[in-house]
């Protein structure tokens, strides 16, 4: 009995270790599975309302394959089926209301939307009551490209002003072609700039007038109007410019279904909380990829095919103001080879020390000037002479014009406002400063000598509208813009940081605080001759 005993009691302990393991491993690997659903599962979400497209070019099977390309949880909430293909659409059923119902609730139980993608719209007073109060109960962005005809023709479409006025002022961002908004507006002889004013007057925040139906058109061209009523204070390029055009290179062929890329692009990237100027630049150039990577169709139409692969620098799309001519227009500004170790200053002592230390550039900056800053600009400008130090003036591009200036730097809001013809005809050097994907854009339309991207850390001079950077994105930038023009970037860099910047691979660093006069500036500026030597 004892022996029983006793080999009972070591099976016990045995069962209670192996017990013991088994729950530590069960929690460890619940602890696994919900480290694994934090970080790799949780996905912005984007609802489209289409119809099925049978062919895949358009409609909801685009949505699903551009928005997942983007990394991008898609739900489709199917309006109607379609018979269609690469020639146009044969035959189409409008699902009842009742199903629709069903489909929003039963997505909501998964979540509800970051974003909702709108396309073709069924034509029924019953559906648009319906998709008038569902929309009214989500505060999301809802993005909208109507559909006055699919690819050749074969879907119906309403002619209802009263339907539009009740749903454009919910629209956050709509994608119509110039045919489709004279359509919404009931003016089919309206200007570009009428449909674009008569669809903010409807309520729309930001309009996007797709290009490149005309296959005689040598560009394709996007017109964009952000409504200036619509404060976004925490983006302020869309202050800057609201009304812009985006030009890309156009192809030879035509494809099917490049405005549903466009706009599920966009509705993917605003869920991904992009800057509402970014997520549009951002999705022409993925609804180009899209057209440029077309499968084949005998018919000739081809079919667009997501992607999310970038082009080259060469086809890089580029912003233009919409009251610009540049579309046309001017010779490239001078270029140079490395702006080096450049450095911000707005007092001649200061400007001075950095003579006697030898930095590569000085950036004359005077945001407050007083009676004498001609007559101190003139001395500043003669002393860098004398030093063989670039001197570049900043935001005063008439002064430099007329002091004979190396160069202007100009922000952002001073490039729409600047006489770029009498720049470049005086031979100026020019920078734009940069803090943002589209800003990047804009600035290349105006072919400046370099750009300046910041702020690359927190600012320690001034507080900026805009996130820092970090060296992860200037590396891409570098990658990506280097081989086309010079290069700075700006913000926070001292000694401690500025070989994280250098191994970006960028060949200049802009400087305000840390080569302030004081007891750390030789030292500062060692540190940084380590990593950006003398050329």
């Amino acid at each position: 009995m004892a022996g029983w005993t006793y080999g009972r009691a070591q099976r016990g302990g045995a069962i209670d270790a192996v017990m013991g393991i088994t729950f530590w491993r069960a929690a460890a690997a619940r602890r696994y599975i919900m480290s694994t659903l934090d970080t790799l599962l949780h996905r912005p979400r984007v609802w489209s309302i289409a119809a099925s497209d049978c062919s895949g070019g358009a409609g909801a099977q685009a949505d699903l394959a551009m928005i997942h390309a983007l990394n991008v949880d898609c739900v489709t909430l199917i309006s109607a089926i379609t018979a269609q293909n690469s020639v146009g659409v044969q035959n189409h059923y409008s699902l009842p209301v009742e199903q629709l119902e069903q489909q929003w609730q039963s997505s909501l139980i998964d979540g509800l939307p970051s974003a909702i993608k709108l396309g073709w719209l069924p034509p029924s007073e019953e559906f648009r009551t319906w998709l008038l109060a569902r929309l009214s109960e989500v505060a999301c962005p809802i993005i909208w490209d109507p559909v006055k005809q699919a690819s050749g023709d074969g879907l119906p479409t309403p002619d209802d002003d009263l339907f539009w006025r009740d749903l454009l002022p919910l629209i956050t961002v709509i994608t119509p072609n110039l045919v489709e908004a004279r359509w919404l507006i009931a003016d089919e002889q309206a200007s570009l700039q009428h449909a674009i004013t008569a669809l903010h007057a409807f309520g729309v925040e930001t309009v996007c007038i797709t290009g490149g139906d005309d296959v005689s058109d040598k560009a394709v061209l996007t017109y964009v109007s952000h409504q200036a009523e619509a404060l976004r204070s925490e983006e302020p390029e869309c202050q800057v410019l609201p009304q812009f055009a985006i030009k890309q290179t156009r192809f030879a062929w035509q494809a099917h279904g490049s405005g549903c890329h466009f706009s599920a692009a966009l509705a993917a990237n605003i869920a991904n909380q992009q800057r509402r100027y970014d997520a549009i630049l951002f999705a022409a150039i993925y609804a180009q990829a899209a057209f440029q990577n077309a499968s084949y169709r005998v018919s000739g139409y081809h079919n667009c095919f997501a992607s999310n692969q970038l082009p080259s620098i060469d086809t890089w799309p580029d912003v233009i103001p919409l009251s610009s001519l540049m579309a046309n227009a001017v010779k490239s500004s001078p270029k140079v080879d490395s702006l080096g170790l450049y450095v911000l200053c707005s007092e001649l002592a200061h400007l001075e020390q950095l003579l006697v230390l030898g930095v590569d550039t000085i950036q004359w900056r005077v945001k407050d000037p007083t009676a004498d800053f001609i007559a101190q600009t003139l001395t500043a400008m003669q002393l860098c002479r004398d030093a063989n130090t670039r001197f570049i003036i900043n935001d005063y591009w008439q002064l430099a014009i007329e002091l004979g200036a190396d160069g202007v730097h100009l922000g952002q809001e001073d490039c729409v406002t600047a006489d770029w013809q009498a720049i470049r005809n005086a031979g100026l050097i020019t920078g734009i400063s940069t803090h943002t994907e589209w800003e990047i854009a804009h600035a290349r339309g105006y072919q400046p000598s370099y750009i300046a991207f910041g702020p690359v850390y927190k600012p320690l001079s001034k507080t900026l509208r805009y996130p820092p950077l970090g060296c992860e994105q200037i590396a891409v930038w570098q990658q990506r813009y280097g081989s086309e023009r010079a290069l700075t970037c700006i913000g926070g860099i001292t000694g401690d940081q500025v070989a994280d910047v250098a191994a970006t691979g960028i060949t200049s660093i802009a400087i305000v605080t840390a080569l302030l006069p004081g007891p750390m500036q030789v030292e500062q500026h060692c540190a940084m001759r380590q990593h950006y030597p003398r050329p």
